[in-house]
This record gives C-alpha cells, sequence and structure tokens, in this order.
C-alpha cells in the first residue's frame, strides 16, 4: 500500500507514541538515544533548542528494530518523497486532511488525557508556554469528563 518507504509505518507510530515533530524524527541518530535511560536528545528544534523526552518503551522497539549501519533512524531522502509516500498512504486509509503533524496533535491529546499534568506534556512536546498547548492540543469534551465527575463528592448543604 504504501510503496518503497518501509519507513513510514515506523515512522508513524514513532510520532504518535513521542508527539515528536516531523523534523524530530528524521534528525534523530543513534547518538540522540540512551537506549539504558530510555531517552532520545532532539538537537536544534523548530523553537532552536535541544530537549530530552523520555521514550515509551514501544518507542524503543522501533528504534532498536531500526539500527542500521547509517546513523539516522528514518531514512527520508527528502521532504517531497516524504510528503509523496505520505499523501498516497493518507489517500489509502481514506484520510481527506490529514497532515503528518496531526499525529502529534493525537500524541498530545492522549498524553493530556491519560492523567499527565500540562506541565509534563510541555516537557515532551517543547511548548514553552501552557497557553497553546491548551487552546490547540487539550479539546476536552463533555465526554472526557464524566467519569471525573461522577468521583465529586459533595457534602451536606446547610
Amino acid at each position: 500500500v504504501i510503496g518503497k518507504p518501509n519507513y513510514l509505518p515506523d515512522m508513524i507510530r514513532f510520532a504518535g507514541l513521542t508527539a515528536c515533530r516531523y523534523s524530530e524524527i528524521t534528525k534523530l541518530t543513534m547518538n540522540d538515544v540512551d537506549f539504558k535511560r530510555r531517552t532520545a536528545t532532539l538537537v536544534d528544534t523548530k523553537n532552536g533548542e535541544t530537549r530530552t523526552i523520555p521514550l515509551p518503551q514501544q518507542a524503543l522497539d522501533i528504534l532498536k528494530a531500526r539500527r542500521s549501519f547509517t546513523d539516522n533512524f528514518f531514512q527520508v531522502k527528502s521532504r517531497e518523497a516524504f510528503r509523496n509516500y505520505w499523501d498516497k498512504a493518507r489517500i489509502n486509509a481514506g484520510l481527506k486532511d490529514f497532515r503528518f503533524h496531526d499525529i502529534r496533535s493525537f500524541a498530545i491529546r492522549k498524553m493530556l488525557k491519560s492523567g499527565m499534568q500540562a506541565i509534563e506534556v510541555a516537557e515532551i512536546s517543547g511548548h514553552k508556554t501552557l497557553n497553546v498547548l491548551y487552546k490547540r492540543y487539550s479539546r476536552i469534551t463533555a465526554d472526557d469528563l464524566v467519569d471525573k465527575v461522577s468521583n465529586i463528592v459533595v457534602g451536606k448543604f446547610k
């Protein structure tokens, strides 16, 4: 379905597990990952800073399987080639308006819904302020809050 780029399924899963941006994933090298500490250092990110993030076991498994004789885990020839493969996969999946960056949104929302505090998610995602994190990514709905409001205990009113 996808064609030549065998990296695309792993890249999609990795993005969904880590909330990393396309550029952070494609720049990731063997030297950036500490398998013992379960961390990855993302160098020269969108905001120009370097940050270290924790890696879930599934993300580590993807990177371990992708180790090769080259330095980068994901061998993307060019952004244009990636876009071509991405568009083919997206169309085959029946997704009309879906960008690779939408996987980052999905991952951040999952992190927030899992009970992680916003400040923890911001540390992983690289957001400098919580304002953007809340406005763009939280998208909390009434359905998300049903179980939480059921736990509210109200004392007797006098």
